[in-house]
């Protein structure tokens, strides 16, 4: 567990630098899917698709 707090920090801390620092909800999909490969690449997916779904809505075309 300690790993993964310090893994989260790192990412935070690099994210922030570019001023992009990690939400709580970032935080915890980060402790999800950590070490299992399936979940990581199911949250990339929901996560593209949220994006598209949204910039699809917003700009009302599809990509």
């Amino acid at each position: 567990m300690r790993n993964i707090e310090l893994i989260i920090k790192q990412v935070d801390a690099s994210m922030a630098m570019e001023g992009m620092p990690l939400t709580k909800k970032d935080k915890d999909r980060i402790r999800c899917c950590i070490g299992d490969n399936q979940k990581v690449e199911n949250t990339i997916h929901d996560l593209v698709n949220q994006y598209i779904t949204q910039s699809e809505l917003r700009y009302g075309q599809r990509l």
